[in-house]
């Protein structure tokens, strides 16, 4: 699969790495929804990640859509986290597995 791409195994690691590693932003993102409460940060991280992801898609280079992937990627998992909390408090404690598992699925 790798020789499809043109790329050496390397670049594809360091590249890999480099999205694990931006993963982190994530911690930062989500604890704005203590502070901020929770609807403008989920907004925002929405917002923000789905337009990163969109203009990797336009990407230039194999560089590029590294960077913007992993600008994105913070806002994306942040998002996945501040949607679990939102779907677990918002839901009644009868209804609050499904919710949860709906939002863990999706």
């Amino acid at each position: 699969m790798l020789g499809q791409i043109g790329l050496p195994v390397t670049t594809v690691g360091i590249a890999l790495a480099l999205l694990r590693l931006a993963s982190l932003g994530s911690v930062g993102l989500a604890a704005m929804a203590d502070r901020l409460g929770r609807r403008r940060p989920l907004l925002a991280v929405a917002v923000l990640g789905f337009g990163l992801t969109s203009l990797a898609a336009l990407s230039p280079g194999f560089w590029w859509y590294v960077a913007l992937v992993a600008l994105a990627r913070p806002c994306l998992a942040a998002l996945n986290a501040v949607a679990g909390l939102v779907a677990a408090e918002e839901s009644r404690s009868v209804d609050r597995a499904g919710a949860i598992a709906l939002i863990t699925a999706a």
